[in-house]
């Protein structure tokens, strides 16, 4: 896919952050919490998003907003949002853009400067999670 600038990988996993292998694995996975087809109807400069699924408005927060309005403007702004797995997917051709969103009434912590670093149990805790690349595994 081209076209929208490259995810920001910021480090951190917590919601409306960067999307886990895992979360996006079992959000496709999941055959009873399947998204529902909806609209991009604004996009706020402090990450705020407004998705009108059916007669639900849902507002929702994710880091990279004007990432997510580069796509949607793409597609006529249809999203597919499954709150289950805190997912928004955006078609594009056969593919799709995955988004981490989280409910814009909870409370958010801003991108750090630097990925966070540590331990496995350090990165849980303080990150939500981490990711280490295959190469690195192989030693590459």
């Amino acid at each position: 896919m081209s076209g929208i600038r490259p995810p920001a990988m910021c480090g951190l996993y917590l919601p409306g952050h960067c999307v886990h292998w895992i979360q996006a694995r079992l959000g496709w996975e999941d055959t009873e919490n399947l998204p529902e087809e909806g609209r991009l109807v604004d996009v706020g400069s402090d990450g705020t998003l407004i998705v009108d699924v059916g007669e639900e408005v849902r507002r929702l927060w994710n880091h990279q907003p004007e990432r997510i309005s580069d796509a949607a403007a793409r597609r006529g702004d249809v999203v597919f949002h499954q709150p289950r797995w805190g997912l928004l997917a955006i078609p594009q051709g056969a593919s799709r853009y995955l988004f981490c969103v989280a409910p814009s009434e909870s409370s958010h912590r801003p991108c750090p400067v630097e990925a966070p670093t540590g331990t496995p149990a350090e990165l849980l805790r303080t990150a939500g999670g981490f990711s280490i690349p295959a190469n690195e595994l192989r030693g590459d």
